[in-house]
């Protein structure tokens, strides 16, 4: 069985697919790794690339497996291991992350300059896919020179089942059902943007970069 590097790109099921992770490979063999999210402005990818890029580990050893909000290439040096990625249609992706985050407490967001100003200042979902980080979230942050072709699995987590049985294909495990863990909860509000056509057009045009990026790269 190779390693596995897993990039769990926000809010596309990758809480879920670490659990099934930990039963196939074991709880001690998976490295959660949420220290480096390329989305925060003050990760170490961020502030210091060039260091980050000096720190770039040669294997995973003792795990089997990382999965976490990392940048892809931070593992780039890691050998005979699968690498793997499920996406989310960027509208819907967004969508998500936005009413995620307009749950945080006062205390939750103020661990994050990025949260913190969101929870402060931003009301409106159009405003917020104005933020770079939101709109360029796979071209500009987490896939920011990546070469795509390095990955053995490109999923979409629409069909989260199945990007998890190409995974475990892939890696040599065997994946059930998954769990949905994590999920954000379908408010009113949520609804009536997702069924309102101007507010959809003007996010589609907001998210065109990663619009194609998706359709370009998602299921592949």
């Amino acid at each position: 069985m190779s390693c596995l590097v897993s990039v769990h790109f926000p809010k596309a099921g990758g809480t879920s697919l670490a659990r099934a992770y930990e039963e196939a490979f074991g709880v001690d063999q998976v490295l959660w790794d949420y220290d480096n999210d390329p989305v925060d402005p003050t990760s170490r990818v961020n502030l210091h690339p060039s260091r980050d890029a000096m720190l770039r580990p040669s294997t995973l050893a003792p795990y089997r497996a990382v999965h976490g909000h990392f940048h892809p290439n931070f593992y780039a040096n890691v050998g005979d291991a699968a690498w793997v990625v499920a996406l989310r249609h960027p509208v819907d992706n967004l969508l998500s992350i936005y009413f995620y985050w307009r749950m945080f407490t006062d205390e939750e967001a103020m661990t994050n300059p990025l949260h913190r100003y969101v929870h402060n200042e931003i009301t409106d979902i159009i405003t917020f896919a104005t933020i770079p980080r939101m709109r360029y979230l796979m071209t500009e942050v987490y896939f920011k020179g990546v070469d795509m072709a390095r990955f053995d699995v490109i999923g979409d987590a629409s069909d989260l089942d199945g990007y998890a049985a190409r995974v475990g294909k892939a890696a040599g495990f065997s994946i059930g059902a998954l769990p949905r863990e994590n999920e954000t909860a379908l408010s009113e509000h949520r609804l009536e943007i997702a069924d309102n056509p101007r507010i959809q057009r003007q996010l589609r045009d907001l998210l065109a970069d990663d619009l194609r990026f998706y359709e370009r790269h998602a299921r592949k």
